[in-house]
């Protein structure tokens, strides 16, 4: 059995995703870390002709990597950002561009919830200080939800979710988004405002665009301005969807109060970053998609579109068209 589908990185995927894979064709598992070592990896393989589909988590799959499997059919991502996809070159050599919307929404939705709390309650703080011997509660006196102001950037599949839960809490629901969701104002208790007062009106602000050319630094220097000093950010969706250096700067210079951040600009994180050295910043290592039933959604999801471009069908999850 020839091996058609490359998975080109160390990515999160289920035993049941790569049986249903295996059942059709043959795997091959890369381990790379970036493209450099992708194409490593592909000048080893003795039959590139034979890869059909290509499943990435985080590896940037270029028009470089494409012209080395001149057959590739389909580039599966591990989730819903295709912002390390060449998907205009994709979409010039007739190959589509998979992603799985919505199959990991709740997992990140609740990763914000939870970075919203760590960071409020001073959570992190006050275990690090336990764990060393200490019993200080009054260092960590925290923030109640309880109708504060959550503006959520991008009211699409997950930010639904984080508004369904913060609405839990009593908090009352901003949103700003390219487009209105009059039907789900009703039903989520949420109101549509603009960018700017959202901003200015919100006690913690959360994040939920992809990154694509129009939404780079979407949160920058001027937006930092707007926002209230006693203010958090959250972000679980892009790196650089925000200004690292203007954020570093507002906290600093204390024009907000706090984030919690679970994308970099850069990652791996670089250990000098000065997020990481800030108290009142909480941190993960792009987590928020790590769960049980998410890996489990996304996998099956991908294993199901990667058999149908075995078979030569249209995957139901193409971003791009031709």
């Amino acid at each position: 059995m020839k091996n058609e589908i490359l998975i080109a990185d160390s990515c999160a995927i289920s035993n049941e995703s790569i049986a249903l894979m295996k059942s059709v064709t043959g795997v091959l598992q890369g381990n790379a870390r970036n493209e450099e070592e992708l194409i490593k990896v592909l000048q080893e393989v003795i039959d590139k002709d034979s890869i059909k589909a290509i499943v990435s988590d985080a590896v940037s799959i270029t028009a470089k990597v494409m012209d080395m499997t001149p057959n590739l059919r389909g580039i599966l991502v591990h989730g819903v950002g295709v912002n390390h996809i060449d998907v205009v070159a994709a979409t010039e050599r007739k190959i589509f561009v998979i992603n799985q919307p919505g199959a990991n929404a709740r997992s990140v939705a609740e990763l914000t919830i939870a970075l919203l709390l760590a960071v409020t309650k001073k959570i992190s703080q006050a275990d690090f200080d336990t764990r060393n011997g200490n019993w200080r509660p009054l260092n960590f006196i925290g923030l109640e939800l309880f109708r504060k102001v959550l503006g959520v950037i991008g009211l699409g599949n997950i930010g639904r979710i984080v508004a369904e839960i913060a609405k839990g809490f009593g908090m009352k629901i901003l949103y700003t988004d390219i487009v209105r969701f009059e039907n789900l104002e009703k039903d989520l208790g949420v109101e549509y405002v603009d960018k700017e007062t959202l901003l200015r009106k919100s006690d913690f602000v959360t994040i939920h665009v992809p990154l694509i050319p129009a939404t780079k630094h979407y949160v920058g220097a001027k937006e930092f301005e707007m926002m209230k000093e006693t203010a958090y950010l959250i972000n679980a969706a892009r790196g650089a969807v925000i200004d690292e250096k203007a954020l570093i700067r507002a906290l600093q210079d204390k024009k907000i109060a706090g984030a919690a951040m679970d994308v970099f600009t850069n990652e791996p994180v670089e250990p000098e970053n000065p997020l990481l050295q800030m108290k009142n910043v909480v941190t993960t290592p792009h987590i928020a998609f790590l769960t049980d039933q998410a890996i489990y959604n996304v996998s099956m999801g991908i294993a199901k579109e990667a058999v149908q471009v075995i078979k030569n069908k249209r995957p139901q999850n193409a971003v791009n068209t031709f």
